[in-house]
């Protein structure tokens, strides 16, 4: 029985801090802050609005994934800027996605602005470069909600 208890009394401290197997990120408090589905991947200088979910925020990572066709040969890029048009804060500089190769690949941008905090609520992912023929993936903003 004592067992039991004690088994019992950690699966109700793993799910008073909000631990599940599908998201552990949330242990570290980080969480999906922005997410854009199915960005069109053959315009040239386009930005795509992401509506940001936190007042106040830092970003951790930024993912692509889900891309609709290969990338491998593609001279596609994408960049994240706080401002429409590639201005104000660059959060990721316009990055080739060559290494999705795959549907299933995924590819986190790198950050230029890690230690930095933000309060835009839409951030714009710009496209540079256009695929030259349909594509489309799916972006997702994870970052920490700060007070």
């Amino acid at each position: 029985m004592k067992k039991f208890i004690t088994i019992f009394l950690l699966f109700l401290s793993y799910a008073s801090i909000g631990w599940t197997q599908s998201s552990p990120a949330s242990l570290v408090g980080v969480n999906i802050i922005g997410d854009f589905r199915n960005l069109n991947l053959n315009q040239t200088n386009t930005d795509n609005a992401v509506a940001i979910t936190a007042p106040r925020y830092t970003i951790r990572r930024i993912t692509v994934a889900n891309c609709s066709t290969s990338l491998a040969a593609s001279a596609a890029t994408i960049g994240v800027f706080t401002g429409a048009g590639g201005t104000g804060s660059n959060i990721v500089a316009l990055a080739v996605l060559t290494t999705i190769a795959l549907s299933d690949d995924v590819k986190d941008l790198a950050l230029l602005l890690t230690t930095k905090s933000f309060t835009a609520q839409t951030i714009y992912i710009r496209n540079g470069v256009a695929h030259g023929s349909a594509a489309t993936c799916d972006v997702r903003i994870f970052g920490e909600p700060l007070p």
